[in-house]
């Protein structure tokens, strides 16, 4: 795989400075992403963990390195997921099957990060401001930088390269992980990283097909969270359940009704049918345990102001009296 990601990072220096267009474009693009899923970052990293199939998660925040890392044990990146990496707006998530299926929330931590690290297949990819300078002085001496950025009317000391184009390789170390995610966090951004994690709760997973534990390391009285999933009612044609999920405390049943998006409200290019799904979760007895409503990203996908959910994970939280 190192082999693999050295090919990647030759083949876009030598894009890049063939076809500087093409650079500028990526870096544009990936500033808007980064805008566009600013304030759910834990959320797509968590997302993502179960995506590749993971039970199990492992946060953890050392205040000493300025550091957090998510971990888990689900499938290893592969070569599209690294190949993904190298291009903004492009996601190795390339299903329509469901409305929404981006997979490109993963460079909304650009915003938090000095550096960011990749731990998986044995190598580690770490992004640093320092050398994305590094290698983009390397590829344009001054007056070409000069002539790129007042093309697009940049400030002098913008560096139009995308952040997540030239990783430094070195060994990696997952500490009995599959992938591991290390965050360099800068210090204006630790309340947010604090909020985002104390706002992980049970029902956090209600819409999540996979983890069933997030143990955290380094935050003050966060305790972990542990389910049970269990599939039900799996042979009936009738409204049901289709899924239990157990807490400690708590039974929650999980309604799914699947269907075809019409072909009137579908954007996709792609030659395969598309759906949409509309879960819903209950507590057995119909307990109260949490005064919120919790759903999908409500998505807007016409003028006619129709919603549909997609199946990116987050929450609403709204007061119900």
């Amino acid at each position: 795989m190192e082999k693999f990601v050295n090919e990647l990072i030759k083949k876009k220096k030598s894009l890049f400075i063939d076809h500087h267009d093409e650079m500028i474009a990526s870096y544009d693009r990936e500033l808007k992403t980064i805008s566009g899923y600013n304030g759910r970052q834990l959320l797509e990293l968590l997302q993502n963990c179960d995506d590749e199939e993971s039970r199990d998660v492992f946060i953890k925040l050392d205040m000493s390195t300025k550091t957090i890392s998510i971990s888990n044990n689900g499938k290893p990146f592969s070569k599209a997921g690294y190949d993904s990496l190298f291009t903004s707006d492009y996601s190795s998530k390339v299903s329509k099957k469901y409305i929404g299926n981006k997979g490109l929330g993963f460079r909304s931590i650009i915003n938090w990060s000095n550096a960011i690290e990749i731990h998986s297949n044995g190598i580690s990819l770490k992004y640093t401001e320092e050398n994305r300078k590094t290698v983009y002085h390397q590829l344009f001496d001054k007056d070409k930088h000069e002539q790129i950025i007042s093309a697009r009317n940049y400030k002098e000391d913008i560096i139009p390269m995308p952040f997540l184009s030239m990783p430094v390789i070195s060994n990696a170390i997952q500490n009995g992980y599959v992938t591991t995610i290390i965050i360099h966090y800068k210090d204006s951004f630790l309340d947010d990283i604090l909020h985002q994690v104390n706002s992980i709760t049970p029902e956090t997973f209600l819409f999540l097909r996979n983890i069933e534990e997030v143990t955290f390391e380094g935050f003050d009285n966060k305790l972990n969270i542990t389910c049970l999933r269990e599939t039900i009612n799996a042979e009936t044609l009738d409204f049901a359940p289709i899924e239990k999920i157990v807490f400690e405390d708590d039974v929650w049943f999980i309604f799914e009704e699947e269907k075809k998006l019409p072909i009137e409200l579908s954007h996709s290019n792609k030659d395969e049918e598309e759906y949409y799904q509309i879960k819903i979760a209950i507590e057995k007895d119909l307990k109260q345990t949490s005064p919120f409503l919790y759903s999908f990203f409500p998505q807007i996908l016409n003028s006619s102001s129709l919603i549909y959910y997609t199946p990116h994970l987050t929450w609403i939280q709204q007061g119900i009296k």
